[in-house]
């Protein structure tokens, strides 16, 4: 495999695992109660907040390795992606409204990102 699918693949796997964090992250504060002394509390106990803890750890690990591979002026621009990624689960899992407005908001940073990787 070379270098710029290596890069493709750690990309794509910091991008998964940045919506799963968000995702993870979100349904585990919607557990969590009122107040800023829930949050310790949270982290310690809540599942869903260390699963996505953990998922952003890992993140970052695909990330460092996307950075060895791929120039910084391609791979930061086409993160943009997680933008999209992160809506369309909010919406799909979550549940969370989405309005035509955003639609076309993420649209505009598909292209965007597909503008930047074909430069690549």
């Amino acid at each position: 495999m070379n270098v710029y699918w290596m890069g493709l693949l750690s990309f794509s796997g910091a991008v998964a695992l940045e919506t799963l964090g968000q995702v993870t992250m979100k349904i585990g504060t919607r557990k969590m109660p009122p107040g800023a002394g829930g949050i310790l509390r949270q982290i310690l106990t809540n599942l869903w907040v260390q699963a996505a803890i953990v998922s952003f750890m890992t993140e970052s690990i695909f990330w460092t390795w996307t950075l060895h591979l791929m120039p910084l002026i391609i791979a930061f621009p086409m993160g943009a992606i997680c933008f999209a990624t992160v809506a369309l689960c909010s919406a799909h899992i979550l549940k969370e409204r989405m309005t035509p407005q955003r639609w076309l908001g993420i649209l505009l940073i598909l292209i965007g990102v597909v503008m930047i990787g074909m430069k690549a």
